[in-house]
Formats: C-alpha cells, sequence, structure tokens
C-alpha cells in the first residue's frame, strides 16, 4: 500500500506540475492577457479548448480497459505519455516566438498526454483501492499531491511570469515528466498480461452502466453542481487589485496549500462515511465555495478568500469523486469513472465560461459568485431522489 500511495502521489504531483495546474499556468494566462491581449472571454475559451481532452476521458478510458501496450496495462502508457510531455515541452522551449494558434496546439497535445495519464492513474487507484477498500485514502494521497505540490509550483510560477520568459518556463516543465518516465519504468512493478482484456464483455456492461438510474442521477448531480457560474478572480485581481505578477502567484499557492492540506483531512475523516452524506457535503461545500469569492474586495481580503475556496472547494471535490469511485464496476473501472469525471469538467468549464461572459458585460465579480452559489444550492433537491439509490 505504501508504494502504491507513493506512485498515486507521485503521478498527480507530475499533473500539477506538467498540466494541472501546470508550471505554465500562470505565465501562460499572463502572456494571453497581456501580451496577445485576450479578453476575458477568449482567455477562457483558450481554456476550454486546452482542456478538450480531459472532457473526453471516457474514450482513452475505454481504450485503457479494452488494450494494453506491449502487454502491459500500465507501465508502456505511462512511460510513452511522459516522454511525449516532454519532448513538447522542449520543443516549445526552443521557439523564439509564440501566438496563440501554436500555443493552443501545443497546450493541446501536452494536455491530452496528461490527461491520460491521469486516466490511468484513476484506473490503477480503483482497481487496487477497491480491493482494500482504501479508495478514499488513495484520493487524498492524490489531492494531497496536487495541492501542496501546485502551491510551490504556482508560487514559483509568479516568479517566473515576472521575469517574461515562456521559454524558460517551458524548459523547466519538462523536468517533473521526465522523472514520470524514470519512476514509471523503475517503480512501477507490474506483471504483463498474456491476453489483452475483450471488448465483448465490455461493452455490455457499459449498456447496463447506461441504463441504471443511479448512473444518471449521479450524472445530474455532478452536472448541475459544475455549471455554477464561477468568477475569474485573475482577472479580477489584475484589473481591479492591480496585483503584481508574484502577489497573484502567491495567493494561488495559499489556495493550493489550503487544497493540500484540506485533501489530506478528507482521507482522514471520510474512509467510513456514507454516500449519501458525502452529496450532502458536496452541495454545502459547494455553496459555501462560491460564496466566499463575495468577500474579495482588496488586497487584505485576498489571502483569506484563497485559503477559504481551496479548503472548501476541495472538500466539495473529492465529496465528488469519492462517491463516483465507490460506484464504479469491476472490469470497467477506468470507463466509468472517466466518463462521470468528464461531466464534471465539462460543466466546470461551462460554469468558468459563463462566469467570464457576465464578466466582460459588466457584472461584478460578487454578484457572479452569488449566482455561482444559488445555482449550486438547487443540487439539494437532487439528494432525495439518491437515497435510494447511492451505494
Amino acid at each position: 500500500m505504501k508504494k502504491l500511495i507513493f506512485l498515486m502521489a507521485t503521478f498527480y504531483l507530475i499533473q500539477a506540475f506538467a498540466s494541472n495546474p501546470g508550471l505554465a499556468a500562470l505565465p501562460l494566462s499572463l502572456y494571453l492577457k497581456e501580451t496577445l491581449r485576450l479578453t476575458a472571454t477568449e482567455v477562457a475559451n483558450f481554456q476550454i479548448v486546452v482542456f478538450l481532452p480531459w472532457i473526453i476521458k471516457p474514450f482513452w478510458g475505454g481504450i485503457f480497459d479494452s488494450f494494453t501496450l506491449f502487454n502491459y496495462q500500465f507501465k508502456s502508457y505511462f512511460i510513452l505519455f511522459y516522454a511525449m510531455t516532454v519532448g513538447l515541452f522542449i520543443w516549445l522551449s526552443g521557439l523564439e516566438t509564440y501566438d496563440v494558434s501554436i500555443l493552443t496546439w501545443a497546450a493541446l497535445l501536452i494536455s491530452t498526454c496528461i490527461a491520460c495519464a491521469d486516466v490511468l492513474t484513476d484506473r490503477l487507484m480503483i482497481l487496487q483501492g477497491q480491493k482494500s477498500h482504501q479508495t478514499a485514502i488513495l484520493q487524498s494521497a492524490q489531492w494531497a499531491a496536487l495541492g501542496l505540490g501546485s502551491a510551490a509550483i504556482v508560487y514559483l510560477g509568479g516568479h517566473l511570469a515576472a521575469l517574461h520568459n515562456l521559454s524558460l518556463t517551458f524548459l523547466l516543465s519538462a523536468i517533473m515528466p521526465l522523472a514520470g518516465v524514470l519512476v514509471s519504468f523503475v517503480v512501477l512493478q507490474e506483471e504483463k498480461v498474456a491476453k489483452p482484456p475483450t471488448t465483448s464483455a465490455t461493452h455490455q456492461l457499459l449498456w447496463q452502466i447506461l441504463q441504471s438510474k443511479q448512473f444518471w442521477l449521479i450524472t445530474s448531480f455532478i452536472a448541475w453542481i459544475g455549471l455554477s457560474p464561477t468568477p475569474p478572480v485573475l482577472f479580477y485581481e489584475r484589473d481591479y487589485l492591480r496585483l503584481s505578477e508574484l502577489e497573484v502567484g502567491t495567493l494561488q499557492a495559499l489556495e493550493s496549500l489550503a487544497m493540500g492540506l484540506g485533501a489530506i483531512g478528507f482521507g482522514m475523516v471520510t474512509r467510513n462515511i456514507q454516500a449519501l452524506r458525502l452529496w450532502q457535503w458536496t452541495v454545502g461545500f459547494s455553496i459555501l465555495a462560491s460564496l466566499v469569492r463575495m468577500l474579495l474586495h482588496d488586497t487584505q481580503s485576498a489571502p483569506l478568500v484563497h485559503v477559504c475556496s481551496g479548503l472548501l472547494g476541495i472538500f466539495a471535490t473529492l465529496g465528488t469523486l469519492e462517491v463516483i469511485a465507490r460506484a464504479c464496476p469491476v472490469g470497467l473501472e477506468a470507463t466509468t469513472y472517466t466518463l462521470l469525471i468528464s461531466v464534471s469538467n465539462l460543466t466546470r468549464g461551462l460554469g468558468l465560461a459563463e462566469g467570464a461572459w457576465l464578466y466582460d458585460r459588466g457584472m461584478e465579480l460578487s454578484m457572479i459568485a452569488l449566482v455561482g452559489a444559488l445555482t449550486a444550492s438547487l443540487g439539494w433537491f437532487l439528494i432525495p431522489l439518491m437515497r435510494q439509490e447511492l451505494p
């Protein structure tokens, strides 16, 4: 179990470093905003396009559930995707100029590699976690690494943004994916599979899932929570609070640190909690995470808002993920998990786009946050329907 926890934490740390959010996230966002002069809506659209591989994760999950690579279910795939990520970052670092087209395609390909590695990580988590009833612990390890790693990454990203040197940022971004190649080769122990999994049983099981009332209730709930408008905090902090790149990076680091610590706390208190209570937590913490953004009005309130957003947000997120993990059937772990996660990713992306659209049309940040809280609160009406359906 210790080795598995190490792998979960390592793979999610690589994800944080490379693409989610990524060392280049803040420097790139500010480059799009202030060098290429994109609006909040245009930046949100760029992010949605780059996020597409995370939205179609069921496609990757279906591949990994059905096919091996060189008779390995995990090892060969991890090495391939991390090696491709390293190559793309090194190629980007050698360019002299950047435009929206180049950045979009390169970021999309990197996002695809990291999204595929994420699907493989989650499949490994469910396969091993369901056997020992430790999915909550493993997911907490994943998100603690993501949060704590992101804290250091976005803080460093603020310093890199101040240097206005994307080439250096991309070069440094290749370090952790390279480490992923080594860890996958040395630490990940896996026996070869003599015969690839058949697809006929997989398709039959998927059809049964799609006919399940439980599946559609969970899907509806996830979608509704995700569609809550999210205000573009970065634009507000730069345009109205006049924060520097270093200050923005520090605030994002505080939020990520709170996420990491919250993830550890989640794993400690929710190991045996019932699924229905997890959904109630998800709604409650989603509402609070939106409402706390209404307090962002000056440089003094910003640190508290970011810390509370990180802490409340991670409890809402992990509550959702734990119920999803418990609901995944044996034999279709990656497909089911990624299908539900993709619904969350798609609707959250739309929520970001909604918030950016409202912001560009003059709505105040506090009002966007209030609309988001009110939208999330309607998720309470789905909970009674789930009482007899959730695992």
